[in-house]
């Protein structure tokens, strides 16, 4: 997995989510992760692209969102 910071995060923001996005390794682990957070994170949309790629939009703070392209 890899991080694009295509916004303006600050370093704690991109260090908080190298730590605990990037080990993510499947979508299993992103919806696990999701719910474990206090308060617990709920997925916004998932946009099916086919029948092997999705695309997963979450609020993560204020106004950051988070996407994953899953495969």
């Amino acid at each position: 997995m890899w991080l694009v910071d295509s916004g303006r995060l600050s370093a704690q923001q991109l260090a908080t989510l190298t730590y605990e996005v990037l080990p993510l390794g499947s979508l299993q682990d992103l919806v696990r992760w999701a719910f474990s957070r206090m308060p617990p994170t709920d997925l916004a949309a998932v946009h099916v692209q086919d029948e092997f790629c999705h695309d997963v939009v979450l609020p993560w703070v204020a106004a950051v969102w988070l996407v994953f392209d899953t495969t």
